[in-house]
């Protein structure tokens, strides 16, 4: 009997086991689609604020860019529109009220290359599905003019409430100037604002006058002189400036996005790279190929750059520490600065004192124009609140957008989302791990 009752209790708890370990085996069930149709279902679309859109945007997974709440993201697996796969999705507020509406079908960064079979394929799945949602047939729309020698072509779906329009752009192959240039697929994506007749936000994206500009600059009680620049996160793969060039665009009243930037080649990622004048070279190609115009406020050249070793060598020297040299760090730019001792750095800065002088006039003059400043520095060098590099320095561009005189401080902001809008750095520290500075502005700008 004892032996029968452990023969049906071994029988119960191998049958439990087998079915803990079938159920821990099962595939988990995929979480349910976000479809981000469900936002044109609400009445209130183009009048709801920010806490309103808060409320019920936020099942969808959209998160706020910024503290000011101008632009709020949403991404990543089970995201849809019309059962059209999508990366990401943004809605841009201007005025306290949603202006636009965003949603990634194809961005080349994101989704890599594809053939023109593919993009052709992804496009009239894209059209088929939106005119099913719809209930109406595609209305064609008149291409609109792209930066380097591309168009954006459009075809559009109006409701009562709110206007549709799908945007594709790509470069097909082709021989320019004796060199051959293959296809290249860019973005599919579908852009909403409201229809016509229904009150539109306090729209931002208007072209900036210099009064408007000297307007926008913001003096508080600490002693801060700053401008407010749209906050624009980069998207996972794509190139830092042309995430930071279309913040400045945005502030100026411009509609270029950074995927349209990021037309205009494709090595503006070599801006982060490992040479001096990466970001002058694509900030020219940006300039030239959307119609504005660049001013080089400070630039280092490989004059500027050896005339700081040999400073910094010197303060080494004196010192009793190792020098450096390029040869020494591989050749790798970014290596050599990590190697160098932040006071010694300072130190080796801190000599010419005239460009010193002039870095601070230039930010504090540009500011009170109104005007951010890109800004190439080695960021990770300083440390930063908020700010974790560790391994090695990085080059990227940053925004300078003002100064305090009663800290000794200027002022900057990242491209990183939330909690990145304001930094602030000292003169000295800013002045010793920058590389370059540039304005790009329009072309009616003074």
């Amino acid at each position: 009997m004892n032996r029968t009752r452990c023969q049906l209790v071994c029988r119960a708890c191998c049958s439990v086991l087998l079915t803990f370990l079938a159920v821990v085996a099962a595939p988990k069930p995929a979480a349910p689609p976000r479809q981000l149709e469900t936002l044109c279902a609400w009445p209130n679309l183009w009048t709801m604020n920010q806490d309103a859109f808060q409320q019920v945007a936020h099942s969808l997974g959209f998160l706020w860019s910024d503290v000011q709440r101008g632009q709020a993201l949403t991404g990543g697996e089970g995201l849809q529109f019309a059962g059209l796969k999508s990366h990401e999705a943004r809605a841009t507020f201007e005025g306290g009220r949603l202006a636009h509406l965003v949603v990634m079908f194809y961005g080349r960064a994101e989704s890599g290359a594809i053939n023109p079979f593919q993009f052709e394929e992804q496009l009239e799945r894209a059209q088929k599905e939106l005119s099913a949602w719809a209930g109406q047939a595609a209305l064609p729309l008149p291409d609109l003019p792209g930066p380097a020698r591309t168009k954006v072509q459009r075809c559009a779906w109006t409701n009562a409430t709110t206007r549709t329009e799908l945007e594709w752009s790509a470069l097909k192959a082709q021989v320019l100037e004796g060199r051959k240039l293959d296809f290249r697929a860019d973005f599919i994506r579908l852009r909403q604002t409201p229809a016509a007749g229904v009150p539109a936000a306090a729209s931002a994206a208007k072209p900036r006058t210099a009064a408007d500009l000297k307007a926008r600059i913001k003096r508080e009680a600490n002693g801060d002189v700053l401008l407010e620049v749209p906050m624009v996160m980069g998207s996972a793969k794509g190139s830092p400036l042309s995430a930071t060039t279309e913040r400045v665009l945005r502030y100026y009243g411009l509609n270029f996005d950074q995927y349209q930037v990021g037309q205009v080649s494709d090595s503006l990622a070599a801006a982060s790279g490992n040479s001096f004048n990466s970001l002058r070279d694509s900030l020219k190609k940006i300039a030239q190929k959307l119609g504005l115009r660049l001013v080089v406020v400070q630039d280092i050249e490989q004059r500027d750059f050896q005339r700081l070793v040999q400073d910094y060598n010197h303060a080494a020297t004196a010192a009793k520490l190792t020098k450096v040299s390029l040869e020494s760090a591989g050749n790798d730019i970014c290596r050599l600065y990590w190697n160098m001792d932040l006071d010694l750095l300072r130190t080796a800065k801190a000599k010419r004192t005239v460009d010193f002088n002039r870095f601070k006039g230039e930010v504090s003059k540009s500011v009170e124009a109104g005007v951010p400043l890109i800004w190439h520095c080695m960021m990770g060098k300083v440390p930063e609140e908020g700010l974790n590099v560790t391994g090695s320095c990085v080059f990227l561009p940053r925004l300078l957008i003002g100064y305090n005189t009663k800290t000794g401080a200027v002022l900057l902001t990242d491209g990183f989302g939330a909690g990145h809008e304001l930094k602030r750095l000292k003169w000295e520290d800013a002045w010793a791990i920058g590389l370059s500075l540039f304005i790009l502005k329009p072309n009616h700008l003074p």
